[in-house]
């Protein structure tokens, strides 16, 4: 059992099961090969949404545009004043260690005045982590900081998650998401059956060694002995037993 549970199939061709030992590793082999190229194709894919975000996505935009999208945009909720957060910090250095942090909703009037002021505004810089490339393509909050937003031409969609402000840019996003996390799914699954497969190996190497126990593992023997001294020339019966 302990045998399969390390590596599928070592079990069975220890208790004399080769077909089935080459059918476990078969399918150890197989899921590796499985979890590997979709968990390889999910961080290309998400790679590369994050290189389509970088070009077409603008945290200065976001700010400064938000205003201008009123009349019309009603029921959609875009700037500041949302309840996600995008983390900001300065560094005019440049030696990594910012001298201002802070989180958008939260300093909202300080972000302004950084951005406003020449001696500030170049130095500003949006922390680009995974919760930031999640909520720029999920959460109406953001639209304005795509390059093709429009506010003078809405497009709004009613889904069944709600209200969500359209623009090619973002279909386009969301979609390279969408496949990244598919992609990433699918080899969680393949790491799934990699681990059901050791256990169904443990299992089955356990009934295959019993198997082969009840077989040949106590196996009893009886035989004439001969005595010629005897007339018909049996002298007793002889047993044995091997295990």
């Amino acid at each position: 059992m302990l045998m399969s549970l390390a590596i599928p199939g070592a079990g069975q061709l220890y208790a004399h099961r080769p077909l089935k030992t080459v059918g476990f590793l078969a399918a150890e082999v197989a899921t590796v090969l499985l979890y590997r190229n979709y968990n390889r194709r999910g961080l290309a894919e998400v790679e590369a949404y994050k290189r389509f975000a970088d070009i077409h996505w603008d945290f200065r935009d976001w700010v400064l545009r938000a205003p201008l999208f009123g009349a019309g945009w009603e029921e959609i909720n875009i700037g500041l004043d949302g309840t996600h957060n995008l983390d900001f910090y300065v560094d005019m250095d440049g030696d990594g260690w910012p001298e201002i942090i802070g989180a958008t909703s939260e300093d909202g009037d300080r972000l302004i005045q950084l951005l406003s002021h020449p001696d500030t505004s170049m130095f500003l810089f949006v922390r680009k982590n995974d919760e930031y490339y999640e909520n720029i393509g999920k959460y109406n909050q953001f639209f304005s900081g795509w390059d093709d937003s429009d506010p003078l031409n809405p497009r709004i969609d009613d889904t069944k998650s709600g209200l969500i402000a359209r623009s090619d840019y973002r279909d386009d996003y969301l979609g390279r998401r969408e496949r990244s996390n598919e992609l990433r799914s699918t080899a969680s699954y393949a790491i799934s059956a990699l681990m059901f497969n050791h256990v169904l190996s443990a299992v089955d190497a356990i009934f295959s060694t019993a198997r082969w126990n009840r077989q040949r593992g106590l196996e009893l023997r009886g035989s004439l002995r001969f005595d010629p001294d005897q007339s018909l020339g049996v002298g007793g019966v002889t047993f044995s037993v091997m295990w």
